[in-house]
């Protein structure tokens, strides 16, 4: 099975301050409304791959360790002298002899030699307990990192249920994450402790088995996926079928190629961009779609996906939806559409409400990506309404819209002595408003798309042809001191030589200002000859993006986060596929592994896994919002894109190097998708 390629530690060797990944180890129904992880720790960083001690299996919807969890649930079998403090409870366990995939997690507990083992749904998950043959106390603990949560004990002892208000933010006061758990054999006596309850079984237990279900709109709702989606089956049936969920989803993309461990890292970042965004609605006794919403705190019909950001994931994560998974793509529109008629806005971080993070407003980006590829389930209307907000609508409220729109519509800029990351926003905004164009005129309003693609031209405000960068300004019009190696201050999370390129929409514009072909060329050329230097600037420290651009040895590519990830593939706009393809396999061979420092930094969401699988495939999307690609250069002999229309795509990979898609050869390629039949390439 190709699951069998997938490592779920990858990437998880992560701290505070050097990250190959800050990934979970999770199993999950892709996208399921729960994911299932391993805690060795209580803060933030939920999991660390050296740690050999396990605090329990956790019940988590963490998107990152900068954004935190919420409505989270640990469980830990134990035996002998009750124990509740996670770090105290903790067991030793080998990874060498549990079992760890996708669907299915089996862990040895050696200081209670418990056997203990799941499997998840999208809502719920099914548990084996295997205790010792000893004449000890037997239990389970279940906690959650809040006080706000209630556990009601049925009087048979084989029902639990309750609540858990635990969040980071994004969560109104009324928000909680209800929950039902069937037990096979009765709890016998049980104790209260903050945050959570023991259970205590009978010592003659052997084996325990529990199930659980999860609703954030109720406990009569929890009880319903329940019984929908768990207590029909036994623990090995829906091992099962996770593991054919998961066949299904990976099969979506076939590689042939004798490196195993190509094959492993490619499957591997497949799973991780089946993972986000998560869904976060449900369906009633009648089958109805319904969801609670984090933005209003009321129950609504339709669905709704969370746990995502935007800044990161329009890049390449939804531009590959929009190609092998089309009908979900929808779906996410028709639920990111829903936050706004909830909320008032489109949101820019969402987890599972509005979550005050990075900049930009790439709902707009994502939005265009699917109009644009003809991507049904969605109103277009609706959509270019609630782009158009965030274009033209000032906003006080952290998180959502235009942070300093008056002055964008005024000076054609953000002013560095008003705005932060002045430089990043203005790019950010006009390449905003070149999608923005793009769906104004689908829907045939010339005259507001007149308006945008002037304003998508705004990069050019912040173009200083004096020093050949992208660089801050004042509100009257003067440039502010620059440092090629200053982070920070107009740029966020980056400096200089990792912001200057975030012009997709008008990369020969923007060649054109750099003085030509020959001489963009060379400017991304340097970017890998230039030492790895960096003033901390306005960050005031080395923050850990800083230090893992030096770790890399790329120079001044900072694979580690997004801004440069469109940065390669310009220079097939120089005129260079070449150097195209030299540099994405450095990047493909050289940064990603299938192993626990598989990621060169945060694989955000998605974001950095699908890089990966579009790069390693030979295609890259030429401009977020568009549907057109370049062709780069696949590391596998074959690779076969499977669409829902029953077409495909072929890349092929000749015996002299070169690569072909569907047959044609070729050096370097625009390709063109299109949202129906037609076109040599049959993309949908």
């Amino acid at each position: 099975m190709l699951s069998d390629y997938v490592n779920i530690f990858q990437g998880t060797s992560s701290t505070f301050t050097l990250s190959y990944g800050n990934t979970l180890p999770l199993a999950a129904i892709p996208r399921g409304m729960n994911h299932w992880t391993i805690q060795t720790s209580e803060e933030h960083w939920l999991f660390n791959y050296n740690e050999p001690k396990v605090q329990g299996i956790r019940m988590t919807h963490q998107p990152s360790p900068w954004i935190r969890d919420y409505s989270a649930l640990t469980f830990m079998p134990q035996t002998g002298e009750l124990i509740s403090g996670a770090s105290f409870r903790s067991s030793i366990y080998r990874k060498s002899d549990g079992v760890f995939t996708p669907y299915f997690m089996e862990l040895n507990l050696f200081r209670y030699r418990t056997k203990f083992s799941f499997a998840p749904t999208e809502r719920g998950a099914a548990f084996q307990i295997e205790f010792p043959d000893e004449n000890k106390e037997k239990r389970l603990i279940i906690s959650t990192p809040t006080d706000k949560a209630e556990f009601k004990l049925s009087t048979d002892g084989k029902r639990l249920e309750g609540y858990t208000k635990h969040h980071n933010g994004g969560m109104p006061e009324n928000g909680a994450a209800y929950f039902v758990i069937l037990f096979d054999e009765p709890v016998i006596s049980n104790s209260r402790f903050s945050g959570g309850i023991a259970l205590e079984f009978s010592r003659s237990s052997r084996k325990c088995e529990y199930k659980i279900a999860s609703s954030f709109i109720s406990i009569a709702q929890a009880e319903i996926n329940l019984k929908r989606e768990v207590l029909p089956f036994s623990l090995d049936e829906i091992k099962n079928q996770g593991a054919e969920i998961w066949e299904k989803h990976l099969s979506k993309i076939q590689i042939e190629t004798s490196n195993d461990e190509y094959r492993k890292t490619f499957y591997s970042c497949l799973y991780r961009s089946f993972i986000f965004p998560r869904k976060f609605h449900e369906f009633d006794i009648n089958k109805k779609m319904l969801h609670y919403s984090p933005f209003d705190g009321k129950i609504h019909e339709g669905p709704l996906y969370t746990d995502n950001g935007f800044w990161d994931t329009y890049r390449t994560l939804f531009p590959l939806l929009s190609i092998i998974d089309r009908e979900i793509f929808g779906e996410m529109c028709a639920g990111f559409l829903n936050a706004y008629k909830e909320g008032g806005w489109l949101p820019q971080w969402m987890s599972p409400g509005y979550r005050d993070c990075m900049i930009g407003t790439h709902a707009s980006a994502v939005l265009a990506q699917a109009i644009m590829a003809d991507v049904k389930g969605f109103d277009y209307e609706l959509a270019y309404e609630a782009m158009k907000k965030d274009a033209t609508t000032p906003s006080d409220i952290p998180g959502v819209g235009r942070t300093g729109l008056e002055e964008y519509i005024k000076l054609g800029y953000l002013p560095a002595d008003k705005i932060p990351h002045s430089a990043s926003v203005t790019m950010d905004y006009a390449a905003n408003d070149f999608c923005l164009a793009l769906v104004a005129e689908k829907l045939g309003r010339k005259d507001d798309a007149a308006i945008w693609r002037e304003r998508s031209k705004n990069y050019r405000n912040v173009f200083s042809q004096e020093v050949n960068f992208m660089r801050g300004r004042n509100a009257d019009g003067s440039w502010i001191p620059f440092d090629e190696f200053d982070w920070g201050g107009p740029y966020i999370e980056g400096g200089a030589w990792q912001s200057t390129w975030a012009v997709p929409h008008e990369q020969e514009d923007l060649m054109t200002l750099m003085g030509g072909k020959e001489k963009f060329a060379a400017k991304l050329e340097k970017i890998f000859s230039t030492p790895p230097y960096f003033n901390a600037g306005t960050y005031k420290t080395e923050i850990h993006e800083m230090t893992e651009m030096a770790v890399a040895e790329f120079g001044q590519y900072a694979h580690s986060n997004q801004p440069v990830h469109n940065v390669i593939y310009l220079l097939n706009t120089a005129g260079r596929p070449d150097k195209t393809r030299h540099w994405v396999r450095k990047v493909l061979t050289e940064m990603y592994n299938s192993g626990e420092k598989g990621f060169p930094g945060d694989e955000d969401n998605g974001e950095m896994a699908a890089w990966y699988v579009l790069s390693s495939c030979g295609i890259f999307p030429a401009c977020p919002g568009k549907t057109d690609y370049f062709l780069g250069t696949s590391l596998f002999d074959k690779a076969v894109l499977h669409l829902e229309n029953g077409n495909c795509i072929k890349i092929n990979r000749s015996s002299n190097g070169k690569n072909s898609i569907n047959g044609t050869e070729t050096e370097a390629l625009s390709v063109k998708i299109s949202g129906r039949e037609g076109l040599d390439l049959q993309i949908p």
